[in-house]
């Protein structure tokens, strides 16, 4: 069922798998609005800042403090990691290559379905830790979410129409992600399938298919060797789309 999708609770949602089928139309007043955010180029470092700082001799001198705050229990480590990897993810979404190399229009729904591609595979690698990374998961999610939640809401949609917006939109994630999750071990074609409905809309170029569809087995192979830790303090970076010519 959907729940294979990420492992975590909030996938539990009937009729689902109808949705994998095809691109979900966004609704109006939110799929023609072009750009999506705004940078993150500057978050990712905040959050390292802020930790060196705390992991520093000054960190050391107040560890006492810092645990009876809470900041070394397991809760605040998953939120920290999700974070780091929920923005590695939003900002490859938004790296300019993919629109000018493999011909990804930049527009809102375009960039949302490339967030949830690459949200996506951070959960396939951390799915692969099992039981164990069922929070983290979780908090992946919820940050995501939490981030898109504020998005639409810059965009002008209106508080009262806030929730059916999110929900339309957490559909059409669902709907991507297990159409993804069914080209895991399977052929190229399925995923490229895959990426032709969600990302391109059913409109691109074989070629772009092509390379997107070479990027994200490259990707998925990369995060596969890592190690987990690594992987959890997010210190690396996706690839260059370009480069999957």
């Amino acid at each position: 069922g959907a729940a294979a999708v990420t492992g975590g609770r909030w996938v539990q949602r009937e009729g689902v798998a109808a949705v994998s089928t095809q691109r979900m139309a966004l609704g109006s007043g939110i799929g023609a609005v072009r750009g999506m955010s705004t940078p993150v180029s500057d978050e990712k470092e905040a959050w390292r800042v802020e930790w060196a700082v705390k992991e520093s001799s000054m960190g050391e001198r107040y560890r006492w403090l810092l645990s009876a705050m809470g900041f070394y229990s397991e809760d605040a480590k998953s939120e920290r990691s999700a974070s780091l990897l929920y923005v590695s993810a939003r900002k490859q979404a938004a790296r300019k290559e993919f629109t000018q190399y493999l011909g990804v229009k930049e527009d809102f729904s375009t960039r949302f379905y490339l967030e949830c591609l690459h949200v996506w595979m951070v959960l396939v690698r951390l799915r692969r830790e099992g039981e164990a990374s069922k929070q983290i998961r979780q908090d992946v999610f919820d940050r995501f979410w939490q981030d898109v939640t504020k998005q639409i809401h810059a965009l002008g949609v209106k508080p009262i129409a806030l929730s059916s917006r999110v929900r339309e939109l957490q559909n059409a994630f669902y709907g991507a992600a297990i159409a993804y999750d069914y080209s895991l071990g399977t052929s190229d074609a399925v995923l490229a399938s895959a990426l032709y409905r969600n990302v391109y809309g059913h409109d691109c170029k074989a070629r772009h298919l092509l390379m997107l569809t070479a990027y994200v087995r490259r990707e998925l192979d990369a995060l596969d060797r890592m190690e987990l830790q690594e992987f959890l303090d997010a210190n690396w970076s996706f690839g260059n789309p370009q480069d999957s010519d």
